[in-house]
């Protein structure tokens, strides 16, 4: 389920690479090559001189198209941009330049780049996206279930059924952050109970709510 974080420098051979987390957050500074990036928010296409932020314990797939390489900066603390993909000046000067950037000068060139977009979708799967995916069957009625999954699965690399899981955990951790009781951030997320939210995160992330709250 986890990945190491590859050396500063990481090299991108062609091939997909399995759903997987990375346990700290980082930014991927492309200085070559092309892959698709999934995660909850859609798939996007990655090309030279772009920036991606993984945020810590975020689920994603990739598929490398071309090979290349990549600066893996590590990034920590409140400072750290959010998830997306970047590109603009300040992500070609990155990918340009012949040491690995610090931390500092990724949130620099974030800060100054623009957000490239996912790649469209079709609209009855945009349909599902706004209900979070609940109703699968009923919202997708125009094609068949198996075509649904097929693509549902190309665009996001997982499961309608692990997406939502996964978008339910992703809340979940976001509340831990607050202030409030374990069994209120099972509810708000929409686990049934708080056995349910613990079960899902020791069989995804290895540990307890209550032990990733107090960061251990």
């Amino acid at each position: 389920m986890y990945r190491d974080l590859s050396p500063a420098m990481d090299v991108l051979r062609a091939g997909p690479i399995a759903p997987h987390r990375h346990r700290d957050g980082y930014a991927a500074i492309v200085r070559a090559g092309r892959y698709s990036e999934a995660a909850l928010e859609g798939r996007f296409e990655v090309r030279t001189a772009m920036i991606v932020i993984h945020p810590p314990l975020q689920l994603h797939t990739n598929a490398i198209e071309d090979e290349g390489c990549a600066w893996n900066v590590p990034l920590s603390g409140d400072a750290a941009p959010a998830w997306g993909v970047f590109a603009g000046r300040g992500a070609e000067r990155l990918a340009g330049q012949e040491r690995p950037p610090t931390a500092e000068e990724v949130c620099e060139a974030v800060s100054t780049g623009s957000l490239v977009d996912p790649a469209p979708m079709p609209d009855w799967l945009a349909d599902l996206v706004s209900l979070d995916f609940r109703r699968f069957d009923e919202a997708q009625a125009e094609v068949s279930r198996e075509h649904a999954h097929r693509v549902f699965k190309a665009h996001f690399g997982i499961s309608p059924g692990r997406w939502r899981r996964e978008r339910q955990l992703q809340h979940a951790l976001k509340g831990l952050t607050a202030g409030a009781s374990l069994a209120d951030i099972a509810g708000e997320a929409g686990f049934a109970d708080q056995s349910h939210m613990s079960r899902v995160c020791r069989r995804e992330l290895g540990t307890t709510p209550a032990r990733l709250r107090s960061g251990r």
